[in-house]
């Protein structure tokens, strides 16, 4: 196993700078704040104030890491492909299920829960970029897109 460092492209280097951003966003800023004002003020990391929704930004971080990695590694584009598709799809789950939570918390969200929407939604987006470099993914005349007919035989 040889790591091709120029074999990282837009996506996924967007993908693997976002998801280390969201995986060291999980434990180093204030993603909450509960209280009020003053000495009985609490804020908590996100993996503290999201007990549920730490595993899937985790899983959504690591996906986006592997993705790079497979990206480097692996000579036939299968397996980052697959990788594009699922860190897309996590990615913009983990993005919704943060839009959702940060108004209907009942603590105020801080900083880090800001930044770690924004990171996850720059994560779907690289996934969405790793995906759209793949060849042949716009259509042209040198990249027709394949067209299979369906019902062209007659059933006997």
């Amino acid at each position: 196993m040889q790591l091709r460092l120029s074999h990282l492209r837009r996506g996924e280097l967007m993908a693997a700078t976002f998801a280390v951003l969201l995986l060291v966003l999980l434990f180093v800023l204030p993603w909450f704040q509960s209280g009020r004002p003053g000495p009985h003020q609490v804020q908590s990391d996100g993996w503290t104030s999201l007990p549920v929704v730490r595993w899937l930004i985790v899983v959504t971080g690591i996906a986006g890491l592997l993705l790079a990695f497979f990206q480097e590694t692996r000579r036939a584009p299968a397996l980052p492909v697959v990788m594009s598709v699922i860190v897309s799809a996590l990615a913009v789950v983990t993005t919704v299920v943060l839009v959702v939570r940060l108004p209907t918390s009942a603590a105020t969200p801080q900083l880090g829960a800001y930044l770690g929407v924004i990171c996850a939604a720059g994560l779907a987006l690289g996934g969405f970029y790793s995906m759209r470099d793949e060849e042949g993914w716009q259509p042209g005349p040198d990249h027709p897109i394949e067209r299979v007919s369906v019902g062209s035989g007659t059933r006997r």
